[in-house]
């Protein structure tokens, strides 16, 4: 699986344990016995809803003094896993406790605004422009956008254009992933060995402006291209709940 398709795949496994926190079965059952002996139905919901608001503090905490590891390695790692008085399963059920304490309705709604959709601009400017001699050239930028020094290129044959004499260059692949359960297509571009995330688009309007603020000249001549831009899952154009 790519990169991008891990991302995709995280998101929708986020946003589908968001909807079942936000059920009246949940919250009517919130301090029942769930069938893990121990854990309330709340602090079992309470531990489903760190799996999600845990990648925010994560990155957002500071990293001193500490070996990166894989997820496969961190995994690997923890002991008494399968011991319920171990340390460890002490301390995930203190911490889910913790969690559920704030009632049903906030630990939905926390679950719920971190996977709420991105707003119709980046989270952030792409370093560098992914295409390149398909960018915008300095003459063309306005005030505020990305400074892409480079020549004016036109998308009209937005597949290659020539780069010096090297021969034809690709534009970089732009897929608009298949529809989230909540509405909106998460856009991508491939580029420099790596996926890039432009934004959670709900409009082709939303697509224009990632693919502008990244960099690329005239990006509405560009969506119906299929040998530039791949729609994933549904129809192209589509951006309704999957």
């Amino acid at each position: 699986m790519t990169t991008t398709g891990t991302r995709t795949s995280c998101l929708l496994a986020a946003e589908r344990a968001a909807q079942l926190l936000t059920t009246d079965e949940v919250a009517h059952c919130w301090e029942d016995e769930s069938v893990l002996p121990g854990m309330s139905v709340g602090e079992l919901a309470g531990h489903l809803a760190r799996s999600i608001l845990q990648v925010e503090w994560f990155l957002d905490g500071p990293v001193v003094g500490v070996e990166t590891v894989s997820p496969v390695h961190y995994y690997a790692r923890l002991m008494g896993t399968d011991v319920p008085g171990s340390a460890f399963n002490v301390g995930v059920r203190a911490r889910s406790e913790e969690t559920a304490a704030a009632g049903p309705s906030v630990v939905a709604e926390q679950a719920r605004a971190t996977c709420a959709p991105e707003p119709p601009t980046p989270r952030r400017h792409v370093t560098g422009s992914p295409f390149g001699p398909h960018r915008k050239s300095r003459s063309t930028e306005t005030s505020g956008s990305l400074a892409l020094p480079g020549r004016h290129a036109s998308p009209a044959d937005a597949h290659t254009a020539e780069s010096g004499n090297h021969g034809p260059m690709p534009m970089p692949p732009i897929i608009i992933h298949a529809p989230t359960p909540s509405g909106g297509r998460i856009v991508t571009v491939h580029a420099k060995g790596r996926d890039e995330r432009l934004g959670l688009a709900h409009s082709d309007h939303d697509v224009i402006v990632f693919l502008a603020d990244a960099g690329l000249l005239d990006p509405e001549r560009v969506l119906d291209n299929p040998a530039v831009v791949t729609w994933e899952g549904a129809e192209a154009h589509s951006y309704e709940p999957a």
